[in-house]
């Protein structure tokens, strides 16, 4: 990825730490910045970013006391796997005969899709 594509995702997703929002988007950048993140509170500092684009534009972020906060808070919210077993038996609903309806169509299904 070349350095400018790199800093423009760096600065959104310290936007959007900062904002307290979804970081899921910038997953590969969040593991780069936790440790930074760890040293910045480790010494109580702030972190302040501007980047000065080839065509003149500019992007600004930061990762204040909020942004790492929030990144301690992420950190502990972890996905985990779990195995759970579901047993049960599927039933086909019983039409209930109507002469004055044709009958449904495709008709009732089981829950793995297959007719009854």
């Amino acid at each position: 990825m070349p350095s400018f594509a790199a800093n423009g995702y760096l600065t959104e997703l310290l936007r959007a730490l900062e904002a307290e929002s979804d970081v899921r988007e910038w997953s590969g950048l969040f593991d780069a910045v936790e440790p930074l993140s760890r040293a910045l509170g480790k010494y109580r500092l702030g972190l302040g970013l501007t980047w000065y684009d080839a065509d003149g534009g500019t992007r600004r972020a930061q990762l204040t006391d909020r942004g790492r906060r929030y990144v301690e808070r992420l950190r502990e919210t972890r996905d985990r796997d779990q195995d759970r077993v579901i047993s049960g038996s599927a039933r086909c609903p019983t039409p209930s005969p109507s002469p004055s309806l044709p009958p449904r169509t495709p008709g009732p299904r089981t829950p793995d899709g297959s007719p009854c």
